[in-house]
């Protein structure tokens, strides 16, 4: 079954998606997170984040996670304020860098989001990495976001 109709069996019959998944996260993550998102990872840095998948909300949490993303159901009364006045996709007037993995099996890029800023603003592609930049590439991600704020402050 392809990523995109994985997402809409997730969006629209959680309850199926939540079955063929329960108990089951721990050992497909590190296959998904290998083939889909394309990470690059030891056993040591997986077994730091693998507590996650233990906790009884974790499938549901997930499943919710992409409900929400497609607009099928609330997110967080708390949030609601803020997503209101994000709803309309404002533009974008503070400075900011925007950064793609080339080989995110997750996202196909975010260049197309160019014509929201309106600020000051610069689009990177890093060869090489997949879908956690702040993992797989930490300099440079960190350098992205230094030089976002030395542009907000020049």
């Amino acid at each position: 079954m392809g990523r995109a109709r994985r997402l809409v069996v997730a969006a629209l019959h959680p309850k199926r998606a939540a079955s063929l998944v329960a108990g089951k996260a721990r050992h497909r993550a590190p296959l998904v997170a290998r083939v889909v998102a394309k990470l690059a990872f030891d056993d040591a840095t997986f077994d730091r984040a693998a507590g996650a998948f233990d906790n009884p909300d974790f499938v549901a949490v997930v499943i919710h996670s992409y409900r929400h993303r497609y607009g099928l159901v609330a997110g967080d009364p708390a949030y609601a304020p803020i997503e209101a006045m994000l709803a309309p996709q404002p533009q974008i007037v503070v400075p900011a860098i925007t950064i793609d993995g080339d080989a995110d099996g997750v996202n196909p890029g975010t260049a197309h989001h160019a014509k929201k800023f309106t600020g000051s603003h610069e689009h990177r592609v890093l060869r090489g990495p997949g879908h956690n930049l702040p993992q797989e590439r930490p300099e440079e991600w960190a350098k992205a976001v230094i030089d976002a704020r030395a542009t907000g402050n020049g």
